[in-house]
Order: C-alpha cells, then sequence, then structure tokens
C-alpha cells in the first residue's frame, strides 16, 4: 500500500506539471513555430501560405479546442491519485472518476477531434482565395483509438464499483 500511495503523490505531482507544461507547448508552438503550410498541401494556396497573428491564434485556438479533454482528464486523474493517497483504492468516488475518463475519451473520439481538426483546417485555407477554402470533418483511426479506450475505461469504471461494494461489505462483516 506504501507503494502506491508513493507512486500516486509522484503521479499527482506529474499531472499538475502537464497541466502546465501542454498549454506552454501549444502556446510556444504557435508563436514560434507555426505549422509550415506544405502540411495540407493539396488545401493550401503556395503564393499566399503564411500564418498571419490573427491565423495563428485561431490554430492555437483549434489546437487547445484539442487538448480540452486531456488537460479534464488530467485534473480527473490528480483527483484519482489524491485518493489512492489517502489509501482510498477501493471507493465508489475512485470508481466515478474511472466513469469520466471513460465519458472524456468518448466526447474526444465523436466531437472533440473532428472540431480541432476542422478549426486547424479552417485556420491553414483562410488565406486561400474565396472558393479554395475548406472545412471537414473526419472521423478516422485515431476515433477508433479513443472510442475503444473510453469503452474499456467505462468497463472498469463498472468492475471499480462493484470491487468498492465488495470492499465495503467486507469492512462491515465482524
Amino acid at each position: 500500500m506504501k507503494q502506491i500511495q508513493k507512486n500516486s503523490m509522484y503521479l499527482s505531482l506529474t499531472c499538475w506539471a502537464l497541466l502546465i507544461i501542454i498549454p506552454l507547448g501549444v502556446i510556444i508552438k504557435w508563436m514560434f513555430f507555426a505549422p509550415k503550410p506544405y502540411i495540407v498541401s493539396d488545401l493550401v494556396d503556395p503564393t499566399n501560405a503564411s500564418w498571419p497573428p490573427m491565423l495563428r491564434l485561431l490554430g492555437f485556438c483549434a489546437s487547445m479546442v484539442g487538448q480540452v479533454p486531456v488537460l479534464i482528464s488530467l485534473f480527473v486523474l490528480e483527483a484519482l491519485f489524491k485518493n489512492y493517497q489517502n489509501g482510498e483504492v477501493f471507493s465508489a468516488t475512485n470508481a466515478i472518476y474511472y466513469r469520466r475518463l471513460g465519458f472524456l475519451f468518448l466526447l474526444d473520439a465523436f466531437f472533440i477531434q473532428a472540431l480541432s481538426e476542422t478549426l486547424q483546417v479552417l485556420a491553414a485555407t483562410l488565406t486561400n482565395a474565396p472558393g479554395h477554402r475548406y472545412l471537414f470533418v473526419s472521423f478516422g483511426t485515431p476515433n477508433l483509438v479513443s472510442l475503444f479506450y473510453g469503452v474499456v475505461v467505462i468497463v472498469i469504471s463498472s468492475v471499480m464499483l462493484e470491487a468498492s461494494k465488495i470492499y465495503e461489505e467486507s469492512n462491515l462483516t465482524v
């Protein structure tokens, strides 16, 4: 149990660090290293391939939209690790945290990834001539991976909920 508590402390600190590092990384990426327009070369007019401040801001916002589930997940994981630090391994609260993580994966798979990609393509093609700007919504392998993880984590949350009930029953048995 001591090892779980110790590892949970480190993981909790890692979650807090990532809550700072991820947004900073996205800010630095869009301030200094905006993606080269050739990333979506079939969609971008090469004669007008630049990233003015408004497009950088739109690209930054699009990237941050894609990071929202990750950032929320880090808050949920941090709370979960705090419970582990306090010795609460099999609790209904932890099962609820796992369920929230699963639904975040599903939200990411069905909505957030598509929105983020759509906004990024819009940012990349906004300087194209009228009629050559693009908006598209895609559903592909990354969505399926998030969908799979979401279902798996939701199943784990159900198992954890049953484990918490058994744990509570065993604690009440004299």
